[in-house]
């Protein structure tokens, strides 16, 4: 059957698209028919990421043998990121192609070569493969095992099959099999090994059973990529799955066959207080006369000796490894962001404090926010710009560089995990032991400092929960409370702080405090009275905090979830009926309960949505909203239904605005005349 294009009324083109036919801003002058196309610029390293299509389908085909499937990979890599069915950067996109090939790899081996042939069964063994990850789809150790297998002894293997020495090289098979990069599997070593001890008349090696499941995320990436493409298939002009991955999904298989992604533990506070004092050392005291001593020889003009030279630049590269986790411990951000911070990154606003600019990763956001900058931070930026005055005048504006004293190049220093493993082993950092382990050192990553430096604020900047959620660009305080309590040691901090806010919130509703308003507030305060009437019922002294903490109590028991906004806090909370009462999931017309705030807007929170918890600095909001919406239409519209439709959803905000006026406190008065 003819698959249907775009359009959805014409059939498949006989040659497939032109180059006229797919512009895309992000593959710029290439056109569409080349076989390596640029996907961008990762902006972590600052290197381009390409994709290329001259690949290796199976060890004796290439992917350009097979019109319908090239035709199929290039397609879908076009149209995944240019439609709005996935958020791609460069570098997600690279991944998202490699993983596609890798799904073709799979069906080409079962000798599929048109994705509209793939029945029910055929996707389901191509996902069951991919449960294993990139080798099950691949299957390099079973080819590799088949052609082994062919030769009894070792002086049957082919000449080019041998190193120097006469020995079977694995490299060197893996190349004449076409089994790119295959020599670095574990899988392919393993059987390699087996057939060199045969071919040496040695008992073969059991088979080591694997000391834990693989993660369910490679299972999920190819899931994901055969749901892009079935969604995919009427915007491609080539074939695609036809078959709903969702129907055929071996869910429970991989279940029972994965673990679930383990997720990088947060290390003990004191722990990373005592990395960051050293860090702290490494830079302020002895950062500035290791920066003397390395202008100086700059500056001079005598030549300097080799092994001078080199104890300088050993300086020079531990003294920014150490400024880079120094800003990783204060700022909440991603390694990758510090590596993109650029000179002139600090910012100094009229009123004295200081602020950094800081890249962002996420697309369609901002490139740059500001954040507050602690001195700590600010002295080591400027003490790393300072450094970059004696750069050459071709080098990049990144930070994290300096100029190599024996050659007067530009050098850019990486901080990565093992690096600041070596760092802590130098510092003798003491070792830690959780209740379920004995004393041990830790195993230090990057981006368990990002997890870390909420807490840090926590304990010493007295920080809310509102504030690190700003600080870590999360919407959602019960994302920032899931993704910052995960490890169990710290999970009971998050878990009172996080309700301590609730009761704050509940608190001043209950007293009045920055006149809050909306369906929340009267809940609030309803339930205020009743256990105000429970209280005294009990001959107990009745007092706001008392009434705050047992109506903060009920929503942790009925699962209250709540998410800040600029122009309101939802305020959540389980109901009986299936029919949804959030209006901004009711602008999305998914199913199911809970906000959809993809869809959340002033003008929807503040229709009359049962869950807006409006306060004063959230209604100045909404006001200037209501401002611009009081704007009149251009003339062209005026007079039309579209002129209809803003004055009666603007009559609809202004009325529900009414209803977020402040609520009277709980009065608590007459309880205290009786005492």
């Amino acid at each position: 059957m003819d698959k249907i294009s775009g359009s959805g009324s014409s059939i498949l083109s006989p040659n497939g698209p032109r180059d006229a036919e797919r512009k895309a801003e992000w593959l710029g002058e290439t056109p569409y028919s080349m076989d390596q196309w640029p996907l961008g610029v990762d902006r972590a390293t600052g290197k381009a990421v390409f994709a290329d299509f001259d690949y290796m389908l199976t060890p004796n085909r290439k992917l350009k043998d097979t019109p319908s499937l090239y035709r199929t990979a290039k397609e879908a890599a076009f149209w995944v990121r240019q439609s709005d069915i996935a958020d791609l950067g460069p570098l997600s996109h690279k991944k998202w192609i490699d993983n596609m090939l890798h799904i073709l790899s799979a069906v080409a081996r079962i000798g599929i070569y048109d994705l509209s042939r793939l029945l029910p069964r055929d996707l389901h063994a191509v996902l069951r493969k991919a449960i294993e990850g990139a080798e099950g789809l691949l299957g390099f150790a079973a080819y590799l095992d088949a052609k082994l297998s062919e030769y009894a002894q070792l002086a049957e293997l082919p000449a080019n099959w041998l190193d120097v020495d006469g020995h079977a090289s694995l490299r060197l098979i893996c190349r004449e099999l076409n089994l790119k990069d295959g020599w670095r599997n574990k899988s392919v070593k393993q059987t390699f090994l087996q057939h060199t001890r045969r071919w040496a008349n040695e008992e073969a090696v059991p088979k080591a059973s694997p000391t834990r499941k693989p993660t369910r995320s490679a299972y999920d990436r190819s899931f994901i990529v055969c749901d892009h493409m079935y969604a995919l298939r009427f915007h491609m002009d080539a074939r695609s799955i036809e078959v709903d991955p969702i129907s055929v999904a071996p869910e429970e298989e991989a279940d029972r066959k994965t673990d679930q992604i383990q997720h990088t533990p947060i290390p003990p506070p004191r722990l990373v207080f005592e990395f960051a004092h050293h860090f702290g050392r490494a830079v302020a005291i002895d950062g500035p006369s290791v920066v003397k001593e390395y202008k100086e020889r700059l500056a001079a003009s005598a030549s300097v000796s080799r092994e001078l030279a080199g104890a300088i630049n050993a300086k020079m590269r531990l003294l920014l490894k150490n400024s880079f986790g120094l800003l990783l411990a204060h700022l909440p951000v991603r390694p990758a962001q510090i590596r993109m911070l650029e000179k002139d990154c600090l910012y100094k606003d009229p009123s004295g404090q200081w602020w950094i600019k800081v890249p962002r990763l996420k697309k369609r956001r901002p490139d740059v926010r500001l954040m507050p900058a602690v001195e700590a931070v600010v002295f080591t930026v400027q003490q790393l710009e300072a450094v970059m005055t004696y750069l050459p005048p071709d080098a990049s504006p990144r930070m994290f560089q300096f100029s190599n004293v024996h050659d007067r190049r530009a050098e850019l220093v990486n901080f990565t995990n093992s690096g600041a493993n070596h760092l802590a082993s130098v510092y003798k950092l003491p070792k830690f032991r959780s209740k379920t382990s004995e004393w041990e050192r830790w195993h230090w990553q990057l981006r368990q400092f990002r997890r870390f430096s909420p807490t840090l604020y926590y304990w010493k900047y007295e920080s809310s929960i509102e504030g690190v959620a700003n600080m870590l660009d999360q919407e959602n305080i019960s994302v920032t409370r899931r993704y910052t309590a995960l490890d169990p040691d710290v999970a009971a901090l998050w878990d009172e702080e996080e309700w301590r806010y609730v009761q704050n919130v509940v608190e001043s509703v209950l007293e009045g405090q920055e006149n809050y308003g909306g369906t929340p507030a009267l809940t609030i305060l309803r339930l205020g009275e009743k256990i105000k009437a429970v209280i005294k019922d009990n001959l107990k002294v009745v007092t706001m905090r008392n009434v705050a903490s047992a109506v903060a109590q009920l929503f942790k028991n009925h699962g209250v979830m709540v998410i800040m906004q600029d122009w309101g806090i939802c305020f959540h909370w389980n109901y009986s009926g299936r029919a949804p009462r959030e209006f901004c999931r009711r602008l999305s017309g998914k199913e199911g309960q809970g906000p959809d705030l993809t869809h959340a807007a002033p003008e929807v929170c503040g229709s009359g949505c049962p869950f807006c918890l409006s306060a004063r600095k959230t209604r100045a909001v909404m006001d200037e909203v209501i401002k611009l919406r009081g704007e009149p239409v251009p003339a062209l519209l005026e007079g039309t239904l579209f002129q209809e439709l803003q004055d009666e959803r603007t009559m609809k905000f202004l009325a529900f605005r009414g209803k977020l006026e402040p609520r009277p406190a709980l009065q608590l008065e007459d309880v205290s005349n009786e005492r």
